[in-house]
């Protein structure tokens, strides 16, 4: 049966089978990875809250600290844009961003910090012992970046959140919103501030940013944790 049983959720996922049934045979590959993923996330991955999602403020002390690497290593670039990786260096993302790749600023004291501060946080929102997996970022997108609609990796990426750093205060940049899939069926678009906190199952609740965005920059940093005794890579 779905996971969770609802009645938006089973229509929402009931429509996407059937999409998918429409893909054309001539890319088997394609239409194979989105038929696993959609059925991963109806029916094979457990659900550990209500909705899949819910916003709160992160730690100030963190987010200015945050803040600040951002924006040093921003001014840094505009110096010498060789100084701040490009993310699609690290690793291929051709297939989540068609356009310009993200920045990737090196961050990795922070992120450690974030990791495990963050954690009872994410804890009291499961309602579950939580594993830290990694803190990822701080990754900037840059102008008319997109992210196609995904879910995470089903082994390490079970509970977390994206701790929104900041973005331009250009006039004419437009917000941005995160499009996320819950467990009632609803298709949410959610719009973040500086300090918001996102947290999301994101091995299960589809997520993504499909409108392109209209700004200078736009940064984040992406936190995953697993529950203890978590066998992700069996299901």
């Amino acid at each position: 049966d779905y996971l969770p049983p609802t009645p938006g959720w089973r229509a929402l996922h009931a429509r996407r089978l059937s999409q998918i049934a429409l893909l054309p045979a001539s890319d088997p590959s394609s239409k194979y990875n989105a038929y696993m993923s959609a059925v991963h996330s109806a029916f094979v991955a457990p659900n550990f809250t209500e909705y899949g999602w819910a916003l709160a403020r992160a730690p100030d002390e963190l987010v200015d600290a945050l803040s600040a690497r951002l924006l040093s290593q921003l001014e840094l670039h505009d110096d010498d844009p060789s100084s701040v990786p490009i993310e699609g260096y690290d690793h291929d993302v051709s297939g989540e961003y068609p356009l310009q790749y993200p920045l990737l600023i090196p961050n990795s004291h922070l992120n450690s910090r974030a990791l495990e501060e963050l954690l009872p946080l994410h804890e009291a929102w499961a309602h579950v012992p939580l594993i830290g997996n990694n803190a990822y970022g701080l990754r900037v997108y840059r102008n008319r970046s997109n992210l196609q609609m995904h879910v995470d990796e089903s082994s390490t990426h079970v509970v977390s959140s994206i701790l929104h750093v900041g973005h331009d205060a250009r006039p004419d940049s437009e917000p941005w919103p995160l499009v996320l899939e819950d467990f009632k069926g609803n298709t949410n678009e959610i719009y973040l501030e500086k300090g918001d906190m996102l947290f999301y199952e994101s091995s299960k609740c589809f997520h993504g940013r499909p409108k392109r965005f209209r700004g200078e920059w736009y940064s984040s940093l992406f936190v995953h944790y697993y529950p203890e005794g978590w066998e992700g890579d069996m299901l």
